[in-house]
């Protein structure tokens, strides 16, 4: 069981990241559709109740130590693959190992979508 000071600052990591995402468009808590598109008005939605959602579910995969990815989709599966082993390195703390993974994962993911524009 995590103290109250601990949870807090476990809390204000994942509110910061939610509003990371959602400062790009990607909100995983917001009400979707089957395909993830949101299903009522930006202006509608509340943030702060999305971020309760996601610590929830965030919090409860932490737990367990098993987190849903889904499958790739085929051209970004390499980008994907560097993404998952840099999230595993971060679990080890290995962070400069993991940015260098995470920066191929990049170039990997453009030069896919290169090829499926051309």
């Amino acid at each position: 069981m995590m103290s109250n000071e601990k949870t807090e600052t476990v809390f204000t990591q994942i509110d910061h990241a939610y509003r990371l995402m959602a400062s790009r468009h990607y909100r995983p808590a917001a009400p979707c559709d089957a395909l993830g598109t949101i299903t009522v008005p930006v202006a509608e939605l509340n943030i702060d109740q999305e971020i309760r959602k996601y610590a929830s579910g965030w919090w409860q995969s932490e737990d367990e130590r098993r987190f849903w990815i889904g499958c790739p989709n085929f051209p970004a599966r390499v980008a994907m693959i560097l993404t998952i082993e840099a999230a595993r390195l971060m679990c080890s703390c290995e962070n400069d190992l993991a940015d260098e993974l995470l920066k191929l994962a990049r170039d990997e993911l453009r030069r896919a979508e290169s090829r499926r524009v051309a």
